[in-house]
């Protein structure tokens, strides 16, 4: 069935794949065929948009499919809004233009509430340089959404981290287009790398086939004879049969944190559809599977979960079937609180209270907890009482990820926390409704540090040496960018790209205009506040540019605002800007220019209409219009349940987009990355802290196999298929 919300999200996720996708849209959507002057008008504007694409391969679509993936490659770079300003003569006016007069037009603005002041559309479509052009635009491939669908689905299985909120987002819309069997889905889902990410794909086919003609009842059964955690057990159970409880105080988020995060405190936000006779038996099977392993600690996430797995319980009268095995009665009592029972959760932290890192240890391990016990290494280290003890945690944790395969990304992340220890720039996490946790460790003595690199390093190289890919004669090891453990998490872009990676800009722009566009929609009005800090390279000096401070002539020397306006109404809605020139900002010691975003009228980032991002421009003055999509050297829309973001930096000295993706904690007040206090620590961390690069990933590899390094670049293909290294 068409859906025309659905489909629109679609087409704009597969821009930013690069795929232009065929086969979504109704016939009578989709229109006649397209003409030839149809398909090379279409590839025309598709350029101006800022992408390429050979005419050629719009054969076989129609006219108004052309025009759907048209519209959404627009809508990808902000290209199909309307940008006006309220400074007028913006940039080259406002940069020479007195102090007083600019605060007394904005103040007027303030008084007006927003609807004074705000210039027309400046469209001039004057010619841009060639080569910024080229060097801006995407190549853009056509395939058919099924087969985009099934490749989508295959590259997801093989990840080792947690898919992103648009990855997630992607996947979702493209499960009913995926054409697979139940029998093949399954085995493929089973295989996959990441258990979260199995869940969730799960999730989103199940749903898909409950509403078609296909079985999703005799999926779900598939699904839980297959798994090996109770957790993925309890999701599918939820997701498939959940209904969300409505009367009273049950209604509100409380279903979706119970059902999607498992919150046991939301429980009675839930209640249970009937569950079929075979399911049940399966859910009986898939508990006593489940409950297999963990010694003395097997029932831990049912005790966590005990609410919840009580309403699926009930469902099933789990009492009438408590006798077919001691286990599964034991699992009874234990959702029923017939019986006391100590977690591992409590166990470890008794011991490591008493400062017994040895006892702490050895619960991990009894309940067979090896990836939390690898999480927890700096921790577990820290409150070991002597040498000898913090030797011993070291060697649990080689001898641990060595014995169970560990995930590579895992073991990352743990080398990282260690690094990071004693650096003074701390980490930063992300939980979910809680927005990013900046969290610091005290320093550890350096032996013990040096003690658990070692034993991670080790145990990613014997991960390494069972990569079964084809590895070239040399390995090119060139490349101090981080290795990503993380996609985007907060926002929906031209592109792909990982957190801390790093894009080439073009070498001929001398400014860097930053701009954001948003409307009110149903809100009565909204206020986006863009800012751009500049720091050096250590973060011990910074300026911050942004609504509050623009017109100091200091700051316009170095970047020059458009102005700020306060609401947004109509399809037209508000658009701010801000020009920093390149060469003054590293004369004064600048080193990086961050983008902000503040929602000042209190709106999360994930409910406004909005887009953000950088054109790179030369020459600019009155040349052209004040947004050029062939000069947009990336744009994203936030889905961040925040107030705040810091989309990416920009180095000035080496002309790189440093991709970023911080989010705030959700603060109300707070304008830009600056004089929020908040985000600048983060930031810092994100780019300063010292983390495992891809180059030193790439070493380990070499050392594995026995074979010689260069300083040739890094092989990406080659490090993904690294990362894709299975438990």
């Amino acid at each position: 069935m068409f859906n025309a919300v659905n489909n629109s999200q679609l087409l704009t996720l597969g821009i930013q794949d690069g795929v232009i996708l065929r086969g979504i849209a109704s016939h009578e959507k989709a229109g006649k065929p397209s003409s030839e002057q149809v398909r090379h008008a279409a590839s025309a504007e598709f350029a101006m948009a800022g992408f390429l694409i050979d005419p050629d391969n719009l054969l076989g679509m129609g006219t108004g499919e052309v025009a759907q993936c048209l519209e959404a490659a627009r809508e990808v770079t902000g290209s199909n809004r309307c940008y006006r300003t309220l400074f007028p003569g913006f940039p080259e006016k406002v940069a020479a233009t007195e102090t007083a007069t600019l605060v007394i037009h904005q103040i007027i603005h303030y008084f007006s509430y927003g609807t004074w002041g705000v210039m027309g559309d400046t469209r001039r479509w004057d010619n841009e340089d060639i080569s910024v052009i080229l060097s801006n635009a995407r190549h853009l491939d056509v395939k058919d959404v099924r087969e985009y669908a099934q490749e989508t689905f295959l590259k997801y299985s093989r990840l080792t981290r947690a898919l992103s909120d648009v990855e997630l987002r992607r996947m979702e819309l493209l499960a009913e287009y995926l054409p697979l069997s139940n029998d093949d889905t399954v085995e493929a889902l089973v295989s996959m790398n990441h258990r979260e990410n199995m869940v969730n794909i799960a999730i989103f086919i199940i749903n898909a086939r409950a509403k078609g003609d296909n079985d999703a009842d005799a999926m779900v059964s598939l699904l839980i004879e297959r798994v090996h955690h109770i957790d993925t057990v309890l999701r599918l159970i939820l997701a498939r049969y959940g209904r969300e409880e409505t009367r009273g105080r049950y209604s509100g988020d409380g279903f979706d944190l119970a059902v999607h995060h498992l919150s046991d405190r939301d429980a009675s936000s839930v209640r249970m559809a009937f569950i079929p006779h075979g399911v049940r038996r399966g859910i009986v099977n898939a508990v006593v599977r489940c409950t297999g392993n963990g010694g003395a600690f097997r029932y831990d996430l049912l005790v966590a979960r005990k609410r919840l797995w009580a309403r699926v319980f009930n469902a099933i009268h789990a009492k009438s079937l408590a006798r077919s095995s001691d286990r599964w009665q034991g699992a009874v009592d234990i959702v029923y609180g017939n019986v006391e029972y100590n977690t591992m959760n409590s166990v470890v932290k008794s011991h490591m209270d008493n400062g017994d890192a040895i006892k702490a240890v050895d619960a991990y391990l009894e309940a067979r907890a090896f990836s939390l016990l690898v999480r927890n290494a700096v921790a577990l280290t820290r409150v070991a009482s002597t040498k000898k003890d913090a030797q011993y945690v070291a060697n649990s944790i080689e001898e641990a990820s060595v014995s169970h395969r560990i995930p590579l990304s895992t073991l990352v992340s743990a080398y990282n926390g260690v690094m990071v220890n004693g650096t003074g720039l701390g980490s930063t996490v992300t939980i979910a409704g809680h927005g990013n946790i900046h969290r610091e460790s005290k320093e550890l003595p350096a032996e013990r540090k040096n003690a658990l690199l070692d034993a991670i390093s080790a145990a990613m190289v014997s991960q390494l040496s069972k990569v079964e890919t084809e590895l070239p004669d040399v390995i090119g090891v060139d490349d101090d960018t981080p290795v990503s453990i993380s996609a985007r998490e907060a926002s929906l872009g031209d592109r792909n790209m990982e957190k801390g990676e790093r894009v080439s800009l073009p070498e001929d722009g001398d400014t860097i205009r930053l701009f954001t566009h948003w409307r009110n929609g149903n809100y009565a009005y909204v206020d986006l506040d863009l800012g751009v800090t500049l720091v050096d390279a250590d973060f011990s000096q910074s300026r911050v540019i942004t609504w509050d401070n623009f017109y100091y002539d200091s700051s316009r020397a170095l970047a020059v605002y458009s102005g700020d306006i306060t609401s947004a109404p109509g399809e037209k809605g508000a658009s701010e800007f801000i020009d920093v020139n390149i060469d003054n900002a590293m004369n004064h010691g600048y080193r990086y220019a961050i983008h902000s975003v503040y929602s000042y009228s209190g709106q999360k980032m994930c409910n406004v209409d909005h887009i953000s991002g950088a054109m790179i421009r030369s020459g600019v003055g009155d040349k052209g219009d004040v947004f050029d999509g062939r000069t947009v050297s990336t744009a994203f829309t936030s889905t961040a349940d925040a107030r705040g973001i810091a989309g990416f930096a920009i180095d000035l000295e080496t002309r790189e987009l440093i991709w970023l993706d911080i989010n705030s904690s959700g603060s109300v007040g707070a304008y830009s990355s600056a004089t929020s206090g908040e985000l600048l620590p983060r930031i810092k961390a994100e780019m300063l802290a010292p983390k495992l690069t891809r180059g030193q990933l790439m070493r380990l590899l070499a050392a594995s196999h026995g074979v010689p390094v260069s300083d040739e670049p890094v092989d990406r293909e080659l490090l993904d298929n690294v990362m894709h290294i299975t438990r």
